[in-house]
């Protein structure tokens, strides 16, 4: 890639993303970073962003609690400032089953395994099914009665059955979970190692 990568930051977040296991073939032409955008990141728990070295991951720990908090801003003019619009809400939790298919068949295009967690409770899969499971797509689902809310997602490049549980347990947290985003303008000086 002619992109700039901050190598020391990538090896880092490596390590935390070595228990995902993908493979596949690329049969179109594309750009690694496109690659990575539309297979990798979203899908798994990590995101991209840019630093002095270049760009690097960053993995998500989602199965952290409060109690694992690295540092406290304290919200004054002088180093933290809110500003208007900081609060973004991520999700409201509304999914209450999340589905995920691996093992894709190349030539019929549909999964051989599937598995589907109702209610997020841990970190197990509590449902699985053995397919194949025909191909239907990504998006949410509300049934007429307004109950479950499903949310199903195709994993091409997954053949690992750990790797599918993994992204299941990630996808559930993301889905599943009530979550906001609070946005702060810090003084880099101070602050800049926090991501």
């Amino acid at each position: 890639s002619s992109l700039l990568w901050d190598v020391g930051r990538v090896k880092s977040a490596a390590s935390s993303l070595a228990a995902y296991r993908m493979d596949g073939a690329i049969e179109d032409w594309t750009t690694p970073i496109d690659w990575l955008s539309d297979h990798v990141f979203g899908l798994l728990p990590v995101y991209l962003t840019s630093g002095p070295l270049g760009l690097y991951p960053v993995p998500i720990p989602f199965v952290h609690q409060f109690a694992t908090v690295s540092d406290g801003i304290t919200i004054d003019n002088a180093t933290a400032v809110l500003p208007v619009q900081s609060v973004q809400v991520e999700t409201d939790g509304g999914i209450t089953e999340v589905t995920v298919r691996w093992a894709r068949d190349a030539q019929s295009g549909g999964f051989y395994k599937a598995a589907t967690r109702t209610g997020y409770n841990g970190r197990n899969i509590v449902a699985g099914a053995i397919g194949p499971v025909p191909v239907k797509g990504y998006g949410a689902v509300v049934t007429p009665d307004g109950g479950t809310r499903s949310k199903s997602f195709d994993l091409p490049y997954v053949w690992d059955d750990q790797t599918a549980g993994l992204v299941l347990d990630w996808l559930c947290w993301r889905e599943m979970k009530p979550r906001r985003t609070i946005t702060v303008d810090v003084d880099a000086a101070r602050f800049g190692a926090l991501a």
